[in-house]
């Protein structure tokens, strides 16, 4: 096939739009870190605990932090 008979490739999204595009999606992305990482410590009550068992929910969560960030950062837990 030669050069001349091919099409040119055109961008779906204008090159002059990355800026924007790169902070509209960055500040998505951290929207839902910041939900994904508050919603346990918030004062909602998980549906599989009764009120009198919640006290000590936040403290359970924040210890298993970092366990489950080595862990899940190897590999390895999910198999252990």
């Amino acid at each position: 096939m030669e050069l001349e008979a091919m099409t040119r490739y055109t961008s779906p999204v204008n090159p002059a739009v990355f800026p924007h595009l790169t902070v509209v999606l960055l500040a998505i992305g951290m929207f839902f870190t910041a939900w994904f990482f508050v919603y346990p410590f918030s004062g909602q009550t998980p549906s599989f605990l009764h009120p009198s068992q919640h006290n000590g929910f936040c403290v359970k969560e924040s210890n298993n932090i970092p366990v489950e960030s080595t862990s899940h950062s190897t590999g390895k837990g999910f198999w252990i």
